[in-house]
């Protein structure tokens, strides 16, 4: 029964690893801040393009190396969503890959 170790599973209190008083007090208008900030932050505007075109012939190396997302479209939770057609990616062959 040695090896045996009974825990009371009580949550210990947090701790902050700040050096004096001042920092505390920094560091929980900062925690705040931040919840207040999370609390009140919308998602932004979703729209199906992204508001710029490019100036870049679509699949065109420049385009691809240049403004890869061009022709991106966000979706609702904020991503960006870009559609490659087999034509942009070129010769994939097993061969070719293996190389």
């Amino acid at each position: 029964m040695k090896d045996v170790y009974i825990t009371d599973h009580v949550k210990k209190e947090q701790r902050f690893h700040t050096k004096n008083a001042a920092e505390d007090k920094d560091f929980f208008r900062y925690s705040q801040s931040v919840a207040e900030f999370n609390a009140t932050s919308t998602t932004p505007e979703t729209s199906t393009q992204l508001d710029y075109n490019s100036k870049y012939k679509r699949g065109s190396l420049a385009q691809r190396m240049f403004d890869p997302l061009a022709s991106a479209k966000r979706l609702p939770n904020g991503t960006l969503f870009v559609e490659v057609s087999e034509a942009e990616l070129g010769d994939m062959s097993e061969d070719r890959l293996r190389k």
